[in-house]
């Protein structure tokens, strides 16, 4: 079984805009010491022994990840109505342990390209709107000022890959991106 995402506390028992100032301070530092801990893990499920940088790394390593992420453990078919066009389709939603392994798949991103950088990665609380979905949450700051979640960005491309939404190689484009605003 995949090690799931379960902050202490009970963290999640109300929303993250609802957190008080010591408890989004808490959990920001509980996630930063959880981070590696949960990279390697990834790179350990993954089988990952050296970092993925050209497209051909990538392309193998989304292959392998889309294989796992589709299993019954982390995926399963949902019957969906679009809201907007009242349409009928399957989708694939998570299971707790496919909720982790997709954060994680943005963690370990993230961890890569700051392994392959001049620099530290800086990460900050996410600030804007309550309705934000980052608000409260630990984000890394772009060149311009951007709030980039990584494990915001982890579920939300991995979502899209398994509803066919985006190509299963969609991570080396993010990673191309990010590299160059980081």
């Amino acid at each position: 079984m995949y090690k799931l995402f379960i902050p202490p506390n009970n963290y999640f028992a109300k929303e993250p805009r609802e957190w008080s100032k010591k408890e989004v301070k808490d959990y920001s530092d509980w996630f930063l010491k959880a981070k590696p801990e949960r990279v390697t893990n990834f790179r350990a499920v993954m089988e990952i022994h050296e970092d993925p940088l050209s497209e051909d790394d990538w392309e193998a390593l989304s292959n392998r990840f889309y294989e796992m992420v589709v299993g019954a453990e982390f995926s399963k078919e949902e019957d969906y109505t679009d809201p907007l066009t009242g349409a009928k389709r399957n989708n694939r939603i998570f299971t707790n342990q496919g909720f982790a392994l997709a954060a994680d798949m943005g963690l370990f991103l993230f961890d890569v390209i700051e392994r392959h950088s001049d620099k530290k990665l800086e990460w900050s609380i996410g600030k804007g709107p309550k309705g934000y979905v980052s608000h409260n949450q630990p984000v890394v700051i772009d060149n311009d000022s951007d709030q980039l979640d990584p494990v915001e960005i982890g579920i939300t491309t991995t979502l899209a890959i398994i509803n066919g939404n985006t190509t299963k190689n969609r991570w080396y484009s993010k990673f191309k991106a990010f590299q160059r605003t980081l």
